[in-house]
């Protein structure tokens, strides 16, 4: 296995960039040749702590810190830019790592000889809130394969090359998203090990989840056709309308609801009733954010077809 390069983006990450720095290479098995951070134009200490940091534990860091503001994308495409190695870990401040995390990912990568590999991604239960949103939204909190995404992957660098970087005018993100749907239509190989391990600091509260599902709502209308979304819309408020008249015809058809109660548990994994109500809100939330955000399906804003850097 050739040596790799850790690339992360920072913004106003002072009070966490140590601990992300020290889970990441530190405390792993593997240490990895260098680590390459671009910041986002933080306004806090977060450029000082990682020179500081990088200097007193002697780790080759590259940091990329000239006071412009940068988005996600911009800031991992010209940290991939940087990078000495032609494998590199894509990982996030958010995000959390078992100790054997990379020396999993790297083993995966020479056995199956892939040009992608990722892990699961488990939630962290740092509220009752938090709680529920991983019952839902992570399938119960369980190791199961999601697709790959930008919390923790393995990929060669040719790949970006080849497919492109990511796109850069995402309002805010979605990212990861749109790079991994090009890849995997492209037949890019991946490899899913179940071992590699990875904690998401998920949303913890209500308003963190709004947020959240706000993000979303745009990075969908910028990365789907406008048919996809407007299915997304217009499917929840015919079947609401649909069940509100049965229940007016006849009370008991309100008893049609526990199958879709069942149907959810099953695909979702989880028997948490509270995390299924969330997941059934959750569609209605986002028909109100598609709908408040719908300028963003203005084709200005949509993801463009020739966009390789």
């Amino acid at each position: 296995m050739n040596k790799i390069s850790i690339v992360i983006t920072t913004f106003n990450d002072e009070k966490n960039i140590i601990n992300v720095l020290k889970n990441i290479y530190v405390d792993q098995s593997y240490k990895v040749d260098e680590i390459v951070i671009c910041d986002g134009g933080s306004k806090d200490k977060t450029v000082n702590v990682i020179k500081n940091y990088s200097k007193e534990n002697k780790i080759n860091i590259k940091l990329i810190s000239d006071g412009k503001r940068r988005n996600i994308s911009e800031g991992l495409n010209q940290a991939i830019k940087m990078a000495t190695n032609y494998w590199i870990l894509i990982i996030g401040t958010g995000n959390s790592y078992q100790n054997d995390f990379i020396e999993k990912i790297i083993n995966a990568q020479s056995k199956h000889k892939v040009d992608l590999v990722y892990g699961p991604i488990l939630g962290i239960d740092k509220t009752f809130f938090g709680k529920i949103f991983n019952q839902y939204f992570l399938n119960g909190n369980k190791s199961i394969d999601m697709g790959a995404s930008n919390h923790g992957v393995l990929i060669n660098k040719k790949i970006f090359e080849k497919y492109g970087y990511f796109y850069e005018k995402f309002i805010y993100a979605g990212e990861d998203t749109e790079f991994y749907i090009r890849l995997k239509n492209n037949f890019v190989k991946a490899y899913y090990e179940k071992e590699a391990i990875l904690y998401w600091d998920t949303p913890q509260t209500v308003n963190e989840y709004l947020k959240k599902m706000r993000v979303n709502s745009i990075a969908d209308w910028q990365i789907f056709k406008r048919r996809k979304v407007w299915i997304k819309i217009i499917t929840p408020i015919i079947l609401l309308i649909l069940y509100s008249i049965l229940v007016l015809l006849n009370p008991c058809f309100t008893l049609l609801i526990l199958p879709l109660i069942a149907c959810i548990a099953v695909k979702k994994r989880t028997f948490n009733i509270l995390a299924i109500l969330l997941g059934i809100i959750t569609k209605y939330v986002m028909v109100y954010y598609y709908l408040k955000n719908i300028k963003y399906s203005n084709s200005k804003y949509h993801i463009q077809k020739n966009y390789e850097l």
